[in-house]
């Protein structure tokens, strides 16, 4: 049976958990205008999940909820969306409620569209666009209050400069937001060609019902193309399946102390 081959980490996931986003907005240290780590401040950084220091990310396997807020407000969040104004998975950021501590000062894809008063200088990028390079860069030159830069994918080479690597601005994506969905994405799609779907759906249209052979993912080599967090969901749910799973990354290292299938 041919290998199922599924390549990742992918420049853009599926879908959108923006609300994320927003815990992470009373987290804010006056200190070196950087994010407080510290082992009291790190569930209050990561939206109230238990993340163990910093380096590490929000996962939704495994990361759990902590009960209560997600702490105090430090700083007002005061916020920039680098992003198209009619982009309907921004919605929640554009006409949600915030929560308590920050706000929304403008929406836009060139610094020209941004326009902002004396007392609402912004210290949150939230950055969407695909073009958002050199505006990103125009809008830390014009705004050295930025501290904290939100990609809301979980790829940023869309974004990444020589001038941003030089910035004192934190930078942080969405890794971990989809990997469990894109997961099971890949198995309905190993299912879609094992079980021949579009066959079943011709069947269903034309009403004829015919018994035709189907394969089995059970035994099947499920292969990975770029061991990282999407990767490694992706593999969990093959091995359920009874798949053999060969994964192959840029720095095999970092897998030798997790759990490979």
């Amino acid at each position: 049976m041919d290998p199922f081959f599924l390549f990742s980490p992918l420049p853009f996931a599926a879908g959108l958990i923006i609300s994320l986003l927003f815990p992470f907005a009373t987290a804010f240290s006056g200190a070196n205008r950087h994010f407080s780590a510290g082992s009291k401040s790190t569930s209050v950084l990561f939206g109230g999940y238990d993340v163990a220091m910093r380096g590490k990310f929000w996962n939704r396997e495994n990361s759990k909820r902590k009960n209560g807020s997600s702490g105090p407000v430090i700083r007002e969040a005061r916020i920039l969306a680098l992003a198209d104004k009619d982009d309907p998975d921004n919605i929640d950021l554009y006409n949600g409620k915030l929560p308590e501590g920050a706000r929304l000062l403008g929406v836009g894809t060139r610094v020209s569209d941004f326009y902002i008063g004396t007392f609402d200088e912004p210290n949150v990028l939230f950055v969407s666009s695909t073009t958002a390079r050199e505006p990103l860069r125009e809008l830390l030159e014009k705004f050295p209050t930025i501290c904290w830069i939100h990609s809301r994918s979980a790829g940023v080479d869309f974004l990444t400069s020589d001038f941003l690597a030089c910035s004192e601005a934190l930078l942080t994506n969405a890794k971990g937001m989809y990997s469990s969905t894109l997961a099971e994405y890949s198995m309905m799609a190993c299912s879609y060609f094992a079980k021949d779907l579009p066959r079943l759906m011709r069947q269903k249209d034309g009403t004829a019902w015919q018994q035709y052979n189907v394969l089995e993912l059970r035994g099947a080599t499920f292969g990975v193309v770029g061991y990282g967090d999407i990767g490694r969901a992706c593999a969990k749910l093959a091995k359920a399946y009874g798949m053999r799973v060969v994964a192959v990354r840029r720095h095999p290292v970092k897998s030798m102390s997790g759990k490979v299938f």
